[in-house]
């Protein structure tokens, strides 16, 4: 694969896996996965999008990623789109954009509570989210000059259409030494999750390419981590959201917050 990484068949924006130029139309939706990976500037949400595109890759799949950068500091808007499907022959007119039309998601690996609802119009509803529940709450923020919707309202907000699997992926990552872990925590989580269709393996080495050598010992012990913590919330929500939908009495007493809530989704904390 590092091989034809040299050659320029890399996955860039804009382009399949063997270079060709993105057209649209021809393989249908079914044959794809597509996948949301959202978080803020200082997640890692490139670099995590990188390795599940090798993983599929190595598993004999095509793969089209799409990055949007917000602010190049740490608290920006980053997403990437990640579209994975049949291997293209070539001549035989494969055309996936780089961009996941508005509800036709399949999964988001989501670092950060705010982004995932920000987001979450590219889900097709019922879609699994996989949430690092700790918020990033931007200087802006902080200060007052913009603001931050409460988490529990996110949350319901978000599981009202979704699946959503939360645990704290930050937490793990500074119990192991490094917030810079996160990312490796959250592909441990898709990788325990099932949900990608690859083998775990495939997404840990992938994972493990992209990290410096002298912390590929720590990263491996962070995405253990994070597939340990998703199986053990699979376990205890095998079929159902973590938090159910609110009753019509209690969304018809959340109307002003939620529009609020909707008021404050400005493009940058």
């Amino acid at each position: 694969m590092n091989e034809a990484m040299n050659q320029g068949h890399d996955v860039k924006e804009g382009h399949d896996v063997k270079g060709r130029e993105t057209m649209e139309n021809t393989h249908t939706m079914e044959n794809w996965v597509n996948i949301v990976v959202c978080g803020v500037g200082g997640n890692g949400v490139v670099l995590a999008s990188r390795a599940i595109a090798r993983a599929a890759l190595q598993s004999g799949k095509s793969v089209r990623v799409g990055e949007v950068h917000g602010l190049a500091v740490r608290g920006g808007t980053v997403v990437s789109h990640v579209r994975i499907g049949p291997l293209s022959r070539e001549g035989d007119g494969m055309s996936k954009g780089v961009i996941i039309p508005r509800g036709h998601g399949d999964l988001m690996v989501a670092f950060e509570p705010l982004e995932a609802l920000r987001f979450s119009p590219f889900l097709r509803k019922g879609a699994p989210i996989l949430l690092n529940e700790e918020p990033f709450v931007g200087v802006i923020a902080h200060i007052g000059l913009n603001f931050y919707s409460p988490k529990e309202e996110i949350l319901r907000r978000l599981s009202a259409r979704h699946k959503v699997y939360r645990m704290n992926a930050s937490g793990m990552a500074e119990s192991l030494g490094s917030i810079q872990m996160l990312n490796t925590v959250m592909m441990g989580v898709l990788a325990g999750s099932g949900f990608l269709k690859v083998e775990p393996k495939a997404l840990e080495d992938g994972m493990m390419e992209l990290v410096p050598p002298k912390v590929v010992e720590k990263n491996r012990a962070a995405f253990r981590q994070g597939m340990e913590a998703i199986l053990k919330l699979l376990r205890e929500y095998p079929s159902s959201a973590v938090h159910p939908p609110k009753s019509e009495e209690e969304q018809a007493d959340d109307k002003k917050r939620t529009e609020a809530m909707d008021n404050g989704l400005t493009m940058y904390r």
